[in-house]
C-alpha cells in the first residue's frame, strides 16, 4: 500500500520539536502516532536535525585575538601599499619591452638584405652551429673556455 504523502499531524510534530516539547510526557500521543506514520517520522526526523543544528549555531561565535586581526590588517596594508608603488613600474617595464621587441622587428624587417647577407658571410649556414661556436672562441683566443665541445684535450 502506497503512503500519504501528508498526514494532519505533521505540523503538531514540527511545533513539538521547535519548541521543545517533544520530550515532554503531554507528547506521548503525538509519539506514537509517529512511530505508525512514515510521513510524520520524516517530519520529525528533519525537525531534529535541524533543531540540533540550530543550536549548535547558536553557541558563542569564535572571534580572534585584536592583535591578530591587526596584525593582518597591517600586513595587508603594507601589500597593498607595495602593489600600488610598483605597478607603475610594472607598465613601464612591459611597454618598454613591447617598444624594444617592435624595434627589433621593424629593424630585421627594414635591413633583412643587410641581415641575411651577414648571416651568409659569417659561416653560419654553410658552417654548423657547434663548428662556428668552436672556430669563433678557440682555444688559443680563450684558453680553456670550450674544452666540454671539443673531442680533444685542452691541455695545451
Amino acid at each position: 500500500m502506497k503512503s500519504p504523502a501528508h498526514c494532519e499531524n505533521e505540523q503538531a510534530v514540527l511545533v513539538a520539536v521547535q519548541s521543545g516539547d517533544w520530550a515532554m510526557p503531554a507528547a506521548e500521543p503525538l509519539r506514537a502516532h509517529v512511530a505508525d506514520c512514515a510521513v510524520c517520522a520524516e517530519v520529525l526526523l528533519v525537525a531534529q536535525y535541524f533543531a540540533r543544528e540550530r543550536d549548535a549555531a547558536a553557541g558563542e561565535p569564535h572571534v580572534p585575538a585584536a592583535g591578530l586581526i591587526w596584525w593582518k590588517a597591517q600586513l595587508r596594508a603594507r601589500r597593498e601599499a607595495v602593489e600600488r608603488a610598483t605597478r607603475p613600474i610594472a607598465i613601464a617595464q612591459a611597454v618598454t619591452f613591447t617598444w624594444v621587441v617592435l624595434s627589433l622587428i621593424g629593424l630585421l624587417v627594414w635591413q633583412w638584405s643587410a641581415v641575411a647577407r651577414w648571416l651568409s658571410e659569417s659561416g653560419t649556414f654553410r658552417l654548423g652551429l657547434r663548428q662556428w661556436v668552436t672556430d669563433s672562441l678557440s682555444h688559443r683566443r680563450y684558453p680553456g673556455a670550450i674544452c666540454w665541445l671539443r673531442p680533444a684535450p685542452c691541455y695545451s
